[in-house]
């Protein structure tokens, strides 16, 4: 009984790339169903699995014409490199297989191609695929067989034959398998059965790139034409996107928040404080605040003496608290005579032009990085507020 299961689950894996996708879909909902029912004694099981094996009525044409379209190519130029893209990972498998035990074709062995973000099995990560790539250019595999969601992560300058075999998506990835013939004497074929719509899509992309290609010549001759025309209303695209920006990014308070900046949060009541482009760091260490807008959002309170002290530096001669709500948010240094906020991250929410907000306990992971304190910078902080009075 298990000898009879396993020989025609044997016998489907065979027939496999003989198979549509679809019916192969099938073959794998019921491979248990299968097993519970197969009670076809040995002999007469081997009888019917030969049978089955030499109908004709089980070739597949498409097979066929995928044959001679590979040894065709390669009868041409033995150096050929080709593409064969196909609808599924289990497709890829078959197709692979069935080449490497047809004889004419074994020659070239083929290898698989699937993209990093496949689910189920494991997807190629990016060493993978270069190494991979690699051998194809190198001779060691003439033939790869990829899936629509690699197609995108192939990037092959001496392939100069494109199969898509039952595989029609749109105009878009029909001109960018094209443009993948870049060697010389390239062919671009589309392998789908007689009855079914995929020849029609093909068809139907070959149309809309038709009428793409009458657009993109149009609009060359409108520049040609009108060439200041087309720069004015380019500016004027342009001007009102980034006004569009602008607004978006601008807050309730009025500031605007460009891509890379971030809106520095109290971590309790979510006040404003400041902005990430007004934090600049001291001894490459301490993360201080040079915009004095910060003083209408915070409270100070001088402490008794400094918690550090050097020639250059005091540490801790104030705090700093939220004026909203009283949360501690760092404390205030001196540093060679001017005073600064420095602010500990961990007490803060950094939000950024999107509204995405997050918390980090060291500055090393925040999402920006402060440039260092300049000499102007220092300047201008001895002349501006003093947030503490010094004894």
């Amino acid at each position: 009984m298990a000898k009879t299961t396993d020989g025609a689950i044997d016998w489907i894996k065979t027939v496999m790339a003989n198979m549509d996708a679809e019916e192969l879909a099938t073959v794998r909902a019921n491979i248990d169903e299968l097993s519970e029912h197969v009670i076809v004694p040995e002999q007469e099981s081997k009888v019917l699995l030969e049978y089955c094996v030499n109908d004709v009525s089980h070739q597949n044409p498409k097979l066929d014409t995928l044959k001679k379209l590979i040894a065709k190519t390669y009868k041409e130029n033995m150096e050929s490199r080709g593409i064969i893209f196909v609808k599924t990972r289990d497709l890829v498998i078959a197709i692979q297989n069935w080449i490497k035990e047809t004889d004419g074709l074994k020659a070239l062995n083929p290898l698989k191609f699937i993209g990093a973000q496949a689910s189920g099995e494991k997807g190629m990560i990016k060493p993978d695929q270069d190494n991979l790539l690699q051998y194809f250019m190198e001779g060691r595999h003439r033939l790869i067989i990829a899936t629509s969601i690699a197609e995108e992560e192939l990037d092959i300058q001496k392939c100069n034959l494109v199969i898509r075999y039952d595989n029609v998506t749109n105009e878009i990835a029909m001109v960018q398998a094209r443009v993948r013939r870049r060697a010389g004497g390239s062919h671009y074929y589309v392998v789908a059965s007689e009855d079914r719509i995929t020849a029609e899509k093909e068809e139907l992309n070959m149309m809309r790139e038709a009428r793409i290609n009458q657009a993109i010549i149009h609009l060359q001759n409108f520049i040609q034409d009108n060439r200041q025309q087309f720069i004015q209303e380019i500016e004027h695209l342009q001007l009102e996107a980034s006004i569009q920006r602008e607004l978006e990014n601008t807050n309730k308070g009025g500031r605007i928040i460009g891509d890379f900046e971030f809106e520095m949060r109290c971590g309790k009541c979510n006040e404003f404080i400041c902005m990430s482009r007004d934090i600049r760091k001291i001894q490459a260490a301490h993360h201080a605040v040079i915009g004095e807008e910060i003083a209408n959002h915070i409270n100070t309170i001088r402490m008794p003496k400094p918690t550090f002290e050097d020639d250059n530096i005091k540490m801790g001669c104030g705090k700093v608290n939220c004026k909203k709500c009283g949360t501690l948010l760092g404390n205030i240094v001196i540093y060679r005579k001017a005073q600064f906020p420095v602010l500990k991250i961990q007490n803060f929410l950094v939000s950024d032009s999107h509204g995405n907000t997050d918390v980090y306990k060291k500055w090393r992971n925040s999402p920006f990085v402060s440039q260092e304190l300049s000499s102007q910078n220092l300047l201008d902080r001895a002349k501006g507020v003093q947030y503490i009075f010094q004894q």
